[in-house]
């Protein structure tokens, strides 16, 4: 009977180019009328208050048949374990499968598991893990003991979800609910787990008459029979004679030779040899060798000992009081050995921990054998053949944002550099100034807000958004600072171009008009747009801070009745084809920090919102889930933000995330980028640039083709550039080596004689945009080379 179960077994687990689990259909000797496929037994409905005698007696009558069956167990930890069955239950059941491997296994339950993303898939792994030890009892300090559950049970089915953070967090097999759903067989995972469909529920006791060959004619390959056993009696005997019937209506049915085995046993491993199975042996050394040499010397004693060459020296530094061990490489690099799957910091886990000098290890695809170092002429340790070594670690967690956010967290520091401003920072300076001066409006005291120099020509874009008339101002204030225009000057420009933004009204409330008129303040398109008008909001609250501005700017503001369009806690934004909420979008965040400026509140930001989780690490995994639903993120307004208003902790946390991945991508494919929002000198005239956090290529470039949105990869859109502004504004924002050398690419390339600075350079071959410049640039790198003036005055 065993080798008819290998063999379909092996028939079972075979992957065809599809990913999906097959198999024939197999008949029944003494019944052709039914095809019996392969099937797993859950047992389910075990809770608190429940006889562990009766528990135990009810399996064994199992066990003595050599009928493998899952316990599903929710351990509570959603309510502290208040639900979960009783310790003496857990920790009888937990000896079953350690006494059993091969016949008995717990299965997690954890309901919309499948749901979650694959970050949050690894880490309730992790926790539910790290509670089962907690209320099983294990995790001595001298050794891990760390709860062996490698199967899970969840609520819903894969058809819509991902099992990318199922592996990673230690799971090779997931149960899902199938019950109301067509014939379905297994399959697996693209993260190599196991997915079994429940497809069936039987009750106690009528399970014992139900089970039979009919049961199964309708179901597919790898189906799980579940068994509600919450009714089974508390007395010993009554609860074995159920048992007894229930074995014996398996065994009577000729159905044991289609039950899997329990799926992480040694069949698991002889069949599903095709996976990539990753199980390393890390050997303990208390003193890391001195040289390069050593090191290579003391592995090969490792070697030598173990009969293996897949194994890593490391020393260790440390143990957690969950027994997570802290372990350091050779390189310098830090793992942490334990439960698998993210923990509360963060950090991946590598794991399950198995060790090698003691009876319990174990096998599972990627587990960790953990060793010390033997003293000289000790015997070699015993290797348990189940192991199955290989090279390779563990796979990480497929999880885009994740890896973004442990990049930003283990990117080595810059070295540190006093900040200056010196005489090339202020030819920077007095060259963005020239665009303001230049093509200042004699009436209105604005400036177009692009200019292209041809040979014998100059032709302006003689229209403003508030977004560009905000810049304005704030560039004014910062050539102030600058040293660049007097404070007489400066006031009377300012009080034209604060006179001069017309107004226009709707749904009753007096707001600014969408575009203005350059030549004549007079409004060019109707409408009113959030975004911009939250960088006017900021603009006019630092010039009201001086005060022959103040009255003007106050006045100005109190026209505007912008707190009657806040529905539902966002800004509505008013366009020709209707209104939309200003909700969803990277500039509410900063909208909604300026608007508490002038003393209006209720509006909402996406980032503060999305900021919640049980952790840090957490926390900020939901923050870049958010971040990356909106859509593209760009420089602006988010440097903005920290130049102007100092950075708030959800902006701080995406900059550290941004500037990562900046930098590795100079690191790795040494190329230099600083995304933003630029205009462009030919068709589609104007693109937005900046992270892409849930895709592969990470920087995505995004433009209107025939008035559809269109996204490309920046590393190969004809469209895509390197922003002027956003240079100047990452070396003030993070000053050091790198940001400098963002601004040595604009200074080498991005210089317009008489003009300013080049709105950007193509990223293809960092030739500047031809002689197109632009307002919002010139203004931007002002206030970045301001800040950076009042950085180096702190030094």
């Amino acid at each position: 009977m065993k080798s008819k179960m290998n063999i379909r077994r092996r028939q079972f687990i075979g992957m065809v180019s599809s990913s999906i689990i097959s198999l024939p259909r197999l008949g029944v000797s003494q019944d052709r009328r039914f095809d019996i496929r392969t099937f797993s037994i859950l047992f389910t409905g075990l809770k608190a208050g429940q006889d562990a005698r009766a528990i135990g007696a009810f399996l064994a009558e199992f066990m003595s048949k050599g009928i493998p069956f899952s316990i599903e167990v929710d351990i509570g930890l959603e309510d502290g374990g208040a639900t979960a069955p009783d310790t003496d239950l857990l920790r009888l059941l937990d000896g079953l499968v350690t006494q059993y491997p091969a016949t008995a296994e717990l299965a997690l339950c954890l309901d919309g598991l499948l749901e979650k993303t694959p970050y949050f898939q690894a880490r309730a792994l992790y926790d539910v893990r790290a509670f089962a030890d907690q209320r099983l009892g294990h995790l001595p300090l001298d050794r891990s003991e760390f709860t062996r559950f490698q199967t899970i049970s969840t609520g819903l089915s894969p058809n819509q979800t991902s099992a990318g953070g199922l592996r990673p967090g230690g799971c090779t097999v997931a149960i899902y609910d199938a019950l109301d759903q067509a014939d379905l067989n297994a399959t697996l995972a693209p993260s190599m787990v196991m997915m079994l469909p429940r497809k069936s529920q039987l009750d106690l006791p009528e399970a014992a008459d139900a089970f039979t060959a009919q049961l199964f004619a309708g179901l597919g390959s790898g189906t799980v029979v579940g068994i509600d056993i919450d009714a089974l009696p508390d007395d010993a005997a009554e609860a074995r004679g159920i048992g007894r019937s229930l074995a014996e209506a398996v065994n009577k049915s000729r159905l044991t030779a289609y039950l899997l085995p329990v799926l992480p046993s040694e069949e698991f491993r002889r069949c599903c040899s095709f996976l990539a199975n990753h199980t390393r042996i890390f050997v303990f050394i208390d003193n890391a060798p001195a040289s390069a040499v050593d090191w290579t010397a003391l592995r090969a004693q490792a070697s030598e000992i173990y009969g293996e060459t897949c194994l890593d020296i490391v020393v260790p530094e440390g143990q957690f009081a969950d027994g997570t061990w802290f372990v350091r490489r050779q390189d310098g690099t830090r793992l942490k050995l334990g439960n698998p799957g993210i923990d509360t910091e963060g950090a991946y886990v590598n794991g399950p921990v198995s060790w090698l000098d003691e009876s319990k290890a174990f096998w599972h695809p990627d587990a960790v054998a953990v060793t010390r170092m033997p003293e000289e002429g000790a015997p070699r340790p015993a290797m348990p053949s189940a192991m199955n070594l290989c090279r390779g670690d563990a796979p990480p967690v497929p999880d885009i944002a994740f890896q973004l956010l442990d990049r930003s967290k283990s990117l080595p520091l810059e070295p540190p550099e006093p900040v200056t401003f010196d005489a090339t920072d202020q030819a920077d300076a007095e060259l963005a100034f020239a665009y303001l001066t230049r093509f200042e409006n004699a009436t209105t005291g604005m400036c177009p807000a692009t200019v292209k120099e041809l040979p014998d020509a100059i032709i302006p874009h003689s229209e403003l958004t508030m977004w560009d008339i905000g810049s304005l101002i704030l560039g004014l204030l910062a050539a102030r600072e600058l040293d660049l225009i007097d404070e007489d000057t400066q006031v009377e420009r300012i009080l034209r171009i604060v006179d001069h933004v017309p107004n226009t009204k709707h749904d009753g409330h007096v707001v600014p008009a969408a575009i203005v008129s350059v030549d004549t303040g007079r409004m060019r398109r109707d409408g009113f747009d959030t975004c911009d008008f939250g960088r006017l909001s900021v603009a006019l609250h630092f010039a009201s801070q001086q005060p022959r501005l103040a009255e003007a700017c106050a006045a100005k503001y109190a026209e505007w009745g912008v707190a009657g369009l806040i529905k539902d806690g966002a800004l509505v934004t008013v366009t020709r084809r209707g209104t939309r909420s200003s909700y969803w979008s990277h500039c509410a965040h900063y909208l909604m920090r300026g608007l508490t400026l002038h003393g209006i509140t209720g509006a909402r930001s996406p980032y503060s919102e999305a900021f919640f989780g049980d952790t840090e690490a957490d926390r900020l995994m939901n923050l870049l889930y958010a971040a990356d639903s909106i859509g593209i993120l760009s420089s602006e307004p988010l440097l903005m933000e920290a130049v102007e208003l100092g950075a708030s902790r959800e902006s701080e946390h995406l900059i550290d995330v941004f500037f990562a991945a900046l930098r590795h991508e100079e690191t790795e494919y040494g190329r230099l980028l600083a995304p933003s929002e630029t205009p462009l000198d030919a068709p589609p005239w104007f693109a937005y640039q900046g992270l892409d956090i849930g895709h592969d290529h990470r920087w995505s470039v995004s433009f209107l083709d025939s008035g559809r949105s269109r996204f490309e990869d920046i590393t190969g859109s004809p469209h895509a550039t390197f922003s002027s502004k956003a240079a100047y504004l990452w070396r003030a924002v993070r000053p050091g080596p790198f940001a400098g050398r963002l601004v040595e690419k604009v200074r080498d390339n991005g210089r317009i004689a008489g003009l300013g600075f080049a709105s950007g350079l193509y990223l293809s071959d960092y030739k500047p945009l031809a002689n197109l410049t632009d307002l919002n640039t010139n203004s931007v790198i002002l206030q970045a080379l301001a800040q950076r003036k009042k950085q180096a005055g702190a030094n």
